[in-house]
């Protein structure tokens, strides 16, 4: 008998049984974070503290039959935690001056996870744990096809090329490297919205970004970029700048009453085609009934080079998906002060 009064199983099949848990928690495990980080980043700490402080708590009870309840195990739940973190940093290449970074957070997240580990792994065991651990390796596995169902989606929508003669294109911006100096992002859709005008399809750029934060108050992004399209020939005329979005769905929330002032009825969105799917699904939050086409800028080397597009496919579907989330209950952003 187990200890939860059923037939116990061979041990073969109590072998594989706890492998396929392990292995869905390890692949939720990572996501559960890359959403936290997402929360993070659009300032949404309600979501953080969801994803952290429920996300957990479930990973532990579906590896609760393959932990004996000892604080070393408690200590390792955290240590998995830190190395999935380290691996998504490295991988991702997450800028150095990232909120989440501090070492605040990282001591407050490493206390919280313990803590919860080690009451969770101490809990007597209960029949109605047997049940919701299937349930989380299921809904862990849904959730990693529903993801690459959005990696194909990304892949394939995000660089389709919608340009035409246009009133108006919206070139987001990018943030700068952690030391304030220019992405190859930045640059490429800088290109891209030079090539636009000097084609002759839009008469009008609107340039949108902030500063790149507390460490780097000078220099917003779209005043980067308006330097940038000076030196290759458009002139300063034909551009708008708005320097207070600081997100993608800012950027919208900012830039509609500028592209209402031109009259603009067709806007080309000017962004990585990594971000394009997002970046138009925010924007028709509030466009209206003016009509987003997609100009990617295809040849951003953050989408020619193979690992950087990997990254990023993978993390925009996170962020595509947790838009989808959020719009259910979350309200529409203001443009900051």
């Amino acid at each position: 008998m187990t200890d939860e009064g059923t037939v116990e199983a061979p041990a073969g099949s109590r072998r594989a049984a706890a492998a396929g848990r392990v292995a869905a928690a390890l692949l939720v495990l990572p996501i559960i974070w890359l959403f936290a980080s997402e929360a993070w980043r659009v300032r949404w700490p309600g979501m953080l503290v969801a994803f952290v402080a429920v996300g957990w708590p479930l990973l532990v009870v579906a590896w609760r039959p393959i932990v004996p309840p000892s604080w070393r195990w408690s200590l390792g739940f955290a240590a998995v935690l830190i190395w999935a973190d380290l691996l998504l940093d490295w991988w991702l290449e997450t800028p150095s001056d990232r909120e989440l970074a501090s070492p605040e957070w990282e001591i407050a997240r490493v206390a919280i996870l313990v803590a919860v580990s080690f009451v969770l792994t101490r809990l007597p065991p209960v029949r109605w744990l047997r049940p919701l651990r299937a349930a989380i390796v299921s809904l862990s596995c849904a959730f990693v096809v529903l993801l690459a169902g959005l990696v194909l989606f990304i892949a394939l929508a995000g660089p389709r090329d919608q340009a035409r003669p246009a009133d108006a294109a919206l070139v987001l911006g990018r943030e700068f490297f952690p030391d304030g100096s220019i992405r190859p992002e930045l640059y490429a859709r800088v290109d891209r919205a030079a090539a636009l005008y000097r084609a002759g399809q839009v008469k009008h750029l609107v340039l949108t970004g902030a500063s790149g934060g507390s460490r780097h108050p000078g220099p917003t992004e779209a005043g980067v970029m308006r330097e940038l399209l000076v030196a290759r020939g458009v002139p300063i005329e034909a551009m708008a700048v708005e320097i207070h979005a600081r997100s993608t769905e800012e950027n919208f929330a900012c830039s509609m009453p500028i592209l209402g002032e031109l009259h603009a009825r067709t806007v080309l969105v000017v962004t990585d085609p990594w971000h394009m799917p997002r970046a138009v699904y925010q924007g028709s939050r509030y466009a209206g009934d003016m009509e987003l086409l997609a100009a990617p800028a295809s040849q951003s080397p953050e989408w020619t080079g193979l690992r950087a597009r990997s990254k990023h496919l993978v993390s925009e579907a996170v962020a595509y998906l947790f838009e989808r989330v959020r719009r259910i209950h979350g309200s529409p952003s203001t443009c900051p002060p």
